[in-house]
């Protein structure tokens, strides 16, 4: 499923506006559509996509949704906005809810997760040190993206099996054209927590995601921005 929006470019800036802390807390809180609305109540320049993933059983080996056909993968989602926050300057946020179908000792407590937003080195530049995300305590970035390391594992206190996080920064525009910025969600698990090694790789419009011994993973579509 795809809902992609983008406003008609404006002049107004969300610092002119004054309203990036209140901003920030929304976002921070899951609250993208309130987001979006505040954005647009301030005739600032932004740009949303979402994509959703509604799961059935699924086994390991179609890289689709879902751990080895134990539960099903009921509706995830992941959205990506983009906003002008001053001269050159955009925020970019990306929010993944992802929701099981049934809770599973299989992924209780996986590897690493991946939070990542890409876009092209000659277009955007990540600003250093803007980057955060819930539960990101390492963030990894290069010309073409910036990674930011989770754990979005299944909840075993439910149902609703399911969790939720988020990733924001700022990137600088090079030109005065706009130009796309891709959202990405990749997640892995190891069966029972088994040992298992993980690494992930960032380019233009793509996630990467390798995982050794008994682990394994899917990526989420990608939401595609233009600002």
């Amino acid at each position: 499923m795809l809902a992609t929006d983008k406003a008609e470019a404006k002049n107004n800036t969300a610092e002119e506006v004054g309203i990036s802390e209140e901003l920030s807390q929304l976002l921070e809180n899951g609250e993208v559509d309130q987001a979006v609305d505040l954005l647009e109540e301030h005739d600032i320049s932004h740009s949303k996509d979402k994509r959703t993933t509604y799961g059935g059983p699924k086994s390991s080996s179609d890289n689709q949704i879902g751990t080895q056909s134990l539960y099903n993968k009921n509706k995830s989602e992941v959205s990506l906005i983009g906003w002008h926050k001053y001269d050159n300057m955009y925020g970019v946020n990306l929010n993944c809810v992802m929701n099981w179908g049934h809770g599973s000792a299989v992924d209780e407590d996986g590897p690493s997760d991946a939070y990542a937003i890409s876009f092209a080195g000659s277009r955007w530049e990540p600003e250093p040190g803007t980057f955060r995300g819930q539960n990101s305590p390492r963030i990894d970035m290069n010309p073409e993206g910036v990674i930011g390391k989770t754990n979005l594992a299944v909840s075993t206190t439910g149902p609703p099996y399911n969790n939720y996080g988020s990733f924001r920064g700022t990137i600088e525009k090079r030109d005065d054209e706009d130009h796309n910025v891709y959202g990405h969600f990749g997640h892995t698990w190891s069966p029972f927590d088994l040992p298992s090694n993980v690494s992930f790789g960032i380019a233009y419009g793509a996630l990467s995601v390798s995982v050794g011994g008994a682990g394994d993973s899917w990526v989420m579509p990608a939401p595609t921005i233009e600002i």
